[in-house]
């Protein structure tokens, strides 16, 4: 949807006041639902044991997202797709898993009835052949476009150098995606990408401040992170990082 003003007229001025927020966030994954006609759209999440319900046998990453969301922002907003497409033959492997994201963009790109939001997915971080994951970047991007929402995809990358080269195979020419580096382990010890953590506190931004703040601030720490993995504690390192626009969530917790 598109950005919106209010415009108030008084007898002394009229004011123009930006209404836009963006703190809706929408999780792409994958789950045992086939033929249930909420596939390819976005449904609301109210917590993990009710998402658990709703959306059978998803994994492991995207359950541990979905309880750390709600457990840092009870009052956020979360919706899932559950992606799928009937003429990708199931069993499992990444080629399947990222057809299954292709065509839920592609579905959700034909609507004009849904809320600015930030997308994220928790799967295609683990995947280990770049190929899918760029296919699934690419296709999320081109929704992002289309909706004017925003990205936040997490690299796989476990290195420095590595996130520099996942990094540049990303484009995203009017600036709708944006790329994390490193994983965040909650109180269980079970990992997640960092841009779980940045659309949380995006989300908390655009709510309470402005769409255009960065998701990061004193104001909004995360609990329940006891490991950040690559961490960033070497200067040469961070300007590296920063120089193509990597810097880890980890810098700001």
């Amino acid at each position: 949807m598109p950005f919106s003003v209010t415009i108030t007229e008084s007898s002394l001025a009229t004011v123009v006041q930006d209404t836009t927020v963006i703190d809706l966030v929408y999780l792409f994954g994958t789950s045992d639902l086939d033929a249930d006609p909420d596939i390819n759209t976005p449904i609301p999440v109210e917590g993990l044991q009710s998402f658990n319900a709703r959306f059978p046998n998803t994994p492991q990453e995207t359950q541990t997202s979905v309880k750390f969301f709600f457990d840092n922002y009870p009052q956020g907003s979360l919706f899932f797709v559950s992606c799928h497409d009937a003429d990708v033959i199931t069993g499992g492997g990444t080629q399947q898993d990222a057809g299954h994201f292709t065509k839920a963009a592609e579905v959700i790109a034909k609507r004009n009835d849904l809320d600015l939001g930030i997308i994220v997915t928790a799967e295609m971080a683990t995947k280990t052949t770049q190929a899918d994951r760029t296919t699934v970047y690419s296709a999320l991007q081109g929704l992002a476009e289309k909706l004017d929402w925003v990205q936040f995809v997490n690299l796989a990358a476990k290195t420095k150098a590595d996130a520099i080269t996942e990094r540049n195979l990303y484009g995203s020419t009017y600036g709708h995606s944006a790329a994390y580096y490193g994983f965040i382990n909650d109180s269980a010890g079970n990992p997640l990408g960092v841009n779980i953590g940045a659309a949380i506190v995006a989300s908390k931004r655009s709510r309470l401040e402005s769409p255009y703040s960065p998701p990061a601030g004193v104001d909004y720490p995360l609990s329940g992170v006891v490991a950040v993995d690559p961490y960033v504690d070497i200067e040469s390192d961070y300007q590296d990082l920063r120089i193509e626009r990597l810097l880890e969530l980890s810098l700001q917790l």
